[in-house]
């Protein structure tokens, strides 16, 4: 098979959407297009370095108020015998026309199944090629399956794309070709794997022959009056992909070449992973619970996740590096499992082959967010996309989970109290949602009544049970009332989600977490100093914000989300409660971003003290999509950890030795030692805590051997109770070492007045 991409000598142009006579568009008016790309980066808009400045985002609004062609002339080069030359489209984003040589030849709507046309019609001739896209759908946004997060959300601008944002090409292949492969496992034993091969041709074959080699072993299969075919290959002592931190991902290569009498066909290749995935109940779930424990090759595992969304707001700018970077660090930082939020993306090819390859479970959400669309045409829609979606992923052995959307209910009965808080709290709730209007959709305040009854939901599942029976599928994220939660996602619950608000602290929330997983859960911070300079144009020497200021306000540092509190996602008070009074943006950059850290740190090492009845964590908004001033990216959109990125990091190690306590700045500094081991191999070992006072150095220290089996959290020591005066500062330090001496884990807490020591240790920024 030969692919040309055509990337290169697209013109671009825009027009009246109303104007129903533009079967010619005329000549004058045009510019270079940049393909993959999204108008509103084009030589119409802004460069994206420019974009993404200050309220620059804001002078391109009116884009997608226009009808936009992009034009190129291609040269079709002559095909060989039982050869056909295919226009393909990996991406049209998002409602579309194609035409050819003046004449439309396919119409649609969709971000995420291929296009495809034949042009064996101009075989050795050229041939003028347009894609005109209409204005996006604004108000009934939840009737299409467009990425929902461009109508803006609180960590991404609105920014309604269009543009061809995915890869484009000229393809010659055989006409009689494997169109795609797909396999399933099944573990007989330990040293038995069962493995199902599936595939679709590209026509029906009367007669003849397939040969499918995997792994040392080869079949051949007889095709009778087939189009697709399956079939069984048994595989001793299989090499098992395994995520991140359980074993190797280990990759091998499918071969599958036909041999059909008087036909010519190529040998098709793909890349996969054997891995078989299952849920159990956690322990303490209920019954009525949805089994929250997942396990890869039999094996349960701890989830260290990351919550993924768009890595640009010009979808079509993506590029592999902004793919590469985080998701590298994923790796090295212990994560296993990344959840593609629904608002999203079905992201470009290169993040799924990253994620086989670096042993990243992917948990995948169809193109659902805070809502679903009711009439049959959105039905059929969705139907059609979910289907393309499903076809282009369940090759990937990192694609383990298929889940019909972000947040499609709220279990919203715990604010039913009578506390005056909790009250107060929920007709906030109802007035934010429904911004004052009295509210008439009682269903989805009061929980997910309708989970198991919503036709999106019978639709999805339907789907992912035909054509990914691998995989596992469940209706939304999270399953609230059955052990999944969303929450809390700062460090001051008060000024969270209205439903958390009788919890005083971030560690209050998190010592009495009870639920199976936190499939989003974070805190907010800050953005690094050098995205602050760039986006605001300020100095490092600036004072501290005004939560007024319009950059600040757009960047979401303040008035974020729900109810607009002042205060998300850039907690200046709570800031100010702990540190006293700060003077600059260096300042508040370090002494923010640790926040992040000792919360995001407390809330993980609570979670695995938990473990086996908590299945996991999964970081709400890891990376982000712009340059935003503040939220809960620990990876800035220029691929630049925070502060806090290190501290996540190690709390997702295998073992780690981790400290429970109650308060930051506590009267009386009342602490346990534990140890959490997720290594399948267990550990043992010894540790040791050292506690200081900055004043007068070592005055208390533990010490003693441990172990622990695998997925197994236990106390170890408790810390005599220190009393705290006022200006005291006490630093624990904590160290875990294995049988054969070497370091594998330490930590350092810090308690009472803790400004000078932070920002001793976070007070120069990575490009100082």
């Amino acid at each position: 098979m030969e692919n040309h991409l055509l990337h290169d000598a697209w013109a671009l142009s825009h027009f009246d959407p109303a104007d129903t006579a533009l079967s010619h568009p005329p000549e004058q008016g045009w510019l270079p297009a940049n393909i993959p790309g999204t108008v509103q980066t084009s030589a119409f808009g802004l460069p994206r370095e420019t974009l993404y400045r200050g309220t620059n985002v804001q002078s391109v609004q009116w884009m997608d108020q226009r009808m936009w062609v992009f034009r190129c002339t291609v040269e079709v080069p002559q095909t060989g015998p039982d050869e056909t030359a295919r226009l393909v489209f990996e991406g049209l984003d998002y409602l579309y026309e194609v035409w050819l040589d003046g004449e439309r030849r396919i119409a649609g709507e969709g971000m995420f199944h291929p296009v495809v046309l034949s042009l064996d019609a101009w075989c050795g001739q050229r041939v003028e090629i347009e894609v005109r896209l209409m204005p996006p759908p604004r108000e009934e946004q939840l009737e299409t399956t467009k990425a929902q997060f461009g109508k803006g959300w609180d960590f991404t601008p609105t920014l309604r794309t269009l543009g061809i944002w995915d890869e484009v090409r000229l393809e010659i292949a055989p006409r009689l070709r494997v169109e795609s492969a797909w396999i399933e496992t099944r573990l007989e034993n330990r040293q038995r794997a069962r493995v199902t091969v599936h595939a679709e041709l590209s026509q029906e074959v009367a007669q003849g022959w397939a040969r499918i080699t995997l792994c040392g072993s080869q079949r051949t299969l007889p095709l009778l009056d087939a189009r697709h075919f399956t079939a069984f290959i048994e595989v001793e002592s299989p090499q098992l992909w395994w995520p991140n931190g359980l074993g190797e991902p280990n990759l091998h290569d499918l071969e599958i070449t036909l041999d059909v009498p008087e036909r010519r066909t190529e040998p098709f290749q793909q890349r996969v992973g054997l891995r078989e995935v299952t849920r159990l109940p956690a322990p303490g779930q209920r019954a009525k619970d949805i089994p929250l424990q997942f396990a890869i090759n039999g094996l349960p595992f701890f989830i260290n996740g990351m919550n993924w969304v768009p890595p640009d707001a010009a979808v079509g700018e993506i590029v592999p590096a902004q793919y590469d970077v985080p998701l590298e660090a994923f790796r090295a930082g212990h994560v296993n499992l990344v959840r593609v939020w629904g608002g999203g993306l079905c992201e470009k090819a290169h993040f799924y082959n990253c994620c086989d390859e670096l042993g990243l479970l992917v948990f995948q959400e169809y193109p659902i967010a805070c809502g679903m669309g009711h009439t049959e045409s959105y039905h059929r829609q969705l139907q059609s996309e979910a289907r393309e979606i499903v076809r282009k992923l369940r090759r990937h052995p990192s694609v383990f989970l298929f889940c019909g959307g972000n947040e499609n209910y709220h279990y919203w009965h715990m604010l039913n109290r009578s506390e005056p808080l909790l009250r107060d709290a929920l007709q906030k709730g109802l007035d934010s949602i429904n911004e004052g209007r009295p509210f008439d959709n009682l269903e989805w305040i009061a929980g997910a009544v309708k989970r198991y009854n919503e036709p999106v939901h019978l639709i999805l599942g339907g789907v992912t049970a035909e054509l990914a029976p691998h995989c596992l599928y469940q209706n939304t994220s999270p399953m609230e009332d059955e052990g999944e939660v969303h929450g809390i996602w700062n460090w001051n619950p008060l000024l969270g989600d209205h439903r958390y608000r009788m919890f005083e602290t971030n560690y209050d929330y998190w010592r009495a977490a009870d639920q199976a997983l936190y499939s989003e859960a974070s805190v907010s911070s800050i953005a690094n100093l050098e995205t602050i300079l760039e986006v605001t144009g300020q100095s490092a020497d600036a004072p501290v914000p005004n939560s007024e200021d319009p950059v600040w306000n757009l960047h979401h540092a303040f008035h974020g989300a729900w109810d607009k509190a002042r205060d998300l996602w850039l907690d200046l008070p709570s800031t100010e409660k702990v540190f006293g009074p700060i003077a600059t943006l260096r300042e508040l950059v370090s002494l923010n971003q640790y926040l992040q850290a000792e919360g995001g740190r407390f809330m993980i090492e609570e979670l695995r003290r938990k473990q086996p009845r908590a299945t996991g964590i999964i970081w709400w908004g890891v990376n982000e999509p712009w340059p935003g001033l503040a939220g809960n990216a620990l990876i800035d959109y220029y691929g630049r950890p925070k502060a806090s990125w290190p501290c996540i990091a190690n709390a997702f190690a295998p073992v780690i030795l981790s400290l429970r306590y109650a308060a930051l700045q506590p009267d009386l500094l009342d602490a346990e030692l534990w140890l959490s081991c997720n290594a399948p191999a267990g550990f043992s070992g010894r540790y040791t805590a050292v506690i200081l006072d900055a004043d007068k150095g070592e005055i208390a220290r533990v010490a003693g051997s441990c172990e622990a089996g695998y997925l197994q959290s236990q106390p170890l020591a408790r810390l005599l109770p220190i009393r705290m005066n006022a200006g005291q500062q006490v630093t624990v330090q904590t160290t875990l070492i294995d049988r054969e001496d070497r370091v594998i884990h330490n930590n350092t807490y810090l308690f009472g007045d803790i400004r000078a020591a932070v920002l001793q240790a976070f007070g120069r920024s990575p490009a100082e």
